[in-house]
């Protein structure tokens, strides 16, 4: 890859591919959109990669043609998990298509589309259904293109709304319950540099669907019971997340054999070496506390 051009470069996973691509060497253009709402964290991001010289920002609306700028195809990220998780999606989707249908001749790109895990099991459901048009019309389009299916991602600069920086720092301290965001896969964790790396090494190797795995059997609800013994105070804010521990254990039973059937031709891609869970988790803690004390 000489190149990266990512869609969303601030978000959770967008602003980890950029850092490990920028400490690579790799030049990175990153296209912003009017719809982004800026996340606690926008500042910091802009000013940790915004100062290095081969990092380049501009908004959609200003987005040139792509024309022959470098040798070979240029690799075009886009961190569709970010914007699912968001809730914005659909407004993704409807500038995406500016820039690779509109501008771009098929064979001077090579598109990859990073997904949450739900839309491997649920192809066919109402989830998102804007995104199913959107692939069909890339493959018309001729564009070579992968999609790479992501569960829970945790660890430095996870958003406020995810569960586990929600248990790790409450934002309100009335008892309140930390809440699931519904968009949140519940299947497996992953430390967010192991994904990254993952991805990286995936992306323009392999054509196709993959979808990576930690490689261990239950982990994103180890996570929950890790966090149940190690970091709830005592007294009734602990034993009513007990409770909702033990609802979250009796939830279905993870759709990953009907997921594989829809894989096809594709299949799974487990981690090579895996930040156990609970050095992840620290990792996000000490990262926040640190974050905090520049406030």
């Amino acid at each position: 890859m000489n190149e990266a051009i990512i869609m969303g470069a601030y978000g959770f996973l967008g602003y980890s591919l950029c850092k490990h691509l920028l400490e690579k060497g790799i030049p990175i253009k990153a296209i912003t959109f009017e719809f982004e709402e800026e996340d606690l964290f926008a500042e910091e991001k802009q000013m940790e990669i915004g100062r290095n010289a081969n990092f380049t920002a501009s908004s959609m609306n200003d987005w040139p043609a792509l024309g022959n700028a470098q040798e070979g195809p240029a690799t075009i990220i886009i961190p569709f998990y970010d914007f699912f998780l968001k809730g914005t999606e659909e407004n993704l989707l409807k500038e995406t298509p500016k820039l690779l249908f509109n501008q771009t001749p098929a064979e001077e790109i090579f598109v990859a589309i990073l997904l949450p895990e739900q839309l491997v099991y649920c192809e066919d459901s109402t989830l998102s259904p804007k995104y199913i048009q959107f692939s069909k019309d890339l493959k018309d389009s001729g564009i070579p293109y992968q999609e790479i299916f992501l569960p829970c991602l945790f660890g430095p600069w996870q958003p406020e709304e995810c569960l586990f920086q929600q248990i790790l720092f409450p934002k309100k301290q009335d008892g309140s319950l930390p809440v699931i965001n519904k968009r949140e896969s519940t299947t497996d964790a992953i430390y967010i540099d192991d994904a990254v790396l993952t991805v990286l090494d995936l992306i323009g190797r392999n054509r196709g669907k993959h979808l990576v795995r930690s490689g261990k059997s239950n982990q994103w609800k180890e996570c929950i019971q890790w966090f149940s013994e190690n970091t709830v105070p005592s007294g009734c804010l602990k034993g009513r997340l007990d409770g909702a521990i033990v609802n979250l254990k009796d939830l279905p039973e993870s759709p990953l054999i009907p997921g594989k059937r829809q894989l096809g031709e594709a299949g799974t891609v487990y981690i090579d070496k895996l930040t156990h869970y609970t050095a992840g988790i620290e990792k996000q803690r000490h990262w926040y506390e640190r974050w905090l004390e520049t406030l």
